[in-house]
Protein backbone atom coordinates (compact mmCIF):
# COMPACT_ATOMS: atom_id res chain seq x y z
CA UNK A 1 0.00 0.00 0.00
CA UNK A 2 1.10 3.75 -1.31
CA UNK A 3 2.79 5.57 1.80
CA UNK A 4 0.78 9.10 3.15
CA UNK A 5 3.61 10.80 3.62
CA UNK A 6 3.14 12.16 0.28
CA UNK A 7 -0.45 13.61 1.42
CA UNK A 8 0.85 15.98 3.80
CA UNK A 9 1.10 19.85 3.18
CA UNK A 10 1.91 22.61 5.71
CA UNK A 11 -1.21 25.11 5.39
CA UNK A 12 -0.67 28.49 7.53
CA UNK A 13 2.20 26.81 9.97
CA UNK A 14 -0.08 23.34 10.64
CA UNK A 15 0.45 20.16 9.24
CA UNK A 16 -2.65 19.00 7.34
CA UNK A 17 -3.14 15.44 5.53
CA UNK A 18 -4.75 15.97 2.22
CA UNK A 19 -7.92 12.88 2.60
CA UNK A 20 -8.59 10.11 -0.06
CA UNK A 21 -11.68 8.74 -0.06
CA UNK A 22 -11.31 5.85 -1.24
CA UNK A 23 -8.55 5.37 1.90
CA UNK A 24 -10.27 7.22 4.65
CA UNK A 25 -10.10 4.72 7.22
CA UNK A 26 -6.16 4.57 6.54
CA UNK A 27 -6.24 8.63 6.36
CA UNK A 28 -7.44 8.79 9.34
CA UNK A 29 -5.38 6.59 11.40
CA UNK A 30 -2.06 7.97 9.63
CA UNK A 31 -3.78 11.73 11.18
CA UNK A 32 -4.06 10.11 14.53
CA UNK A 33 -0.86 8.15 14.98
CA UNK A 34 1.25 11.04 13.29
CA UNK A 35 -0.17 13.86 15.47
CA UNK A 36 -1.06 16.25 12.92
CA UNK A 37 -3.07 19.42 12.86
CA UNK A 38 -5.51 19.10 10.31
CA UNK A 39 -7.21 17.07 7.62
CA UNK A 40 -7.40 18.78 3.93
CA UNK A 41 -10.98 18.35 1.62
CA UNK A 42 -9.79 18.70 -2.37
CA UNK A 43 -10.75 16.37 -5.08
CA UNK A 44 -7.72 17.14 -6.79
CA UNK A 45 -6.24 15.75 -3.86
CA UNK A 46 -7.91 12.64 -4.35
CA UNK A 47 -11.41 13.24 -2.43
CA UNK A 48 -13.92 12.40 -4.71
CA UNK A 49 -17.23 12.29 -2.57
CA UNK A 50 -19.46 15.22 -2.16
CA UNK A 51 -20.44 14.34 1.54
CA UNK A 52 -17.97 14.39 4.70
CA UNK A 53 -19.93 12.02 6.43
CA UNK A 54 -16.82 10.07 7.93
CA UNK A 55 -16.43 12.74 10.32
CA UNK A 56 -19.40 11.79 12.64
CA UNK A 57 -16.70 9.03 13.81
CA UNK A 58 -13.57 11.31 14.31
CA UNK A 59 -14.96 13.93 16.36
CA UNK A 60 -11.17 14.63 17.31
CA UNK A 61 -10.08 16.49 13.81
CA UNK A 62 -8.97 19.84 14.73
CA UNK A 63 -8.99 21.41 11.54
CA UNK A 64 -10.42 21.17 8.01
CA UNK A 65 -8.83 22.79 4.84
CA UNK A 66 -11.49 22.52 1.77
CA UNK A 67 -10.60 23.77 -1.83
CA UNK A 68 -13.80 22.87 -2.99
CA UNK A 69 -16.14 23.39 -0.17
CA UNK A 70 -19.60 24.48 -2.85
CA UNK A 71 -19.71 20.69 -4.11
CA UNK A 72 -19.60 19.21 -0.56
CA UNK A 73 -22.34 18.73 2.34
CA UNK A 74 -20.40 20.13 5.13
CA UNK A 75 -23.07 20.11 7.74
CA UNK A 76 -20.61 17.04 9.42
CA UNK A 77 -17.99 19.96 10.65
CA UNK A 78 -20.69 20.92 13.63
CA UNK A 79 -20.07 17.76 15.30
CA UNK A 80 -16.17 18.33 15.68
CA UNK A 81 -15.59 18.56 19.79
CA UNK A 82 -12.02 20.28 19.31
CA UNK A 83 -12.09 22.37 16.24
CA UNK A 84 -9.17 25.09 16.19
CA UNK A 85 -9.68 26.23 12.58
CA UNK A 86 -11.44 26.15 9.25
CA UNK A 87 -10.14 27.03 6.14
CA UNK A 88 -12.14 27.44 2.52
Amino acid sequence: MESLDKNIFSWGGRKTLWIDSTRIDQCMEYYRNHALDGIGICSYHGYKKNEIEFLKEHTYVKGVVFTDAKSIDISPIKLLKKLIYINF
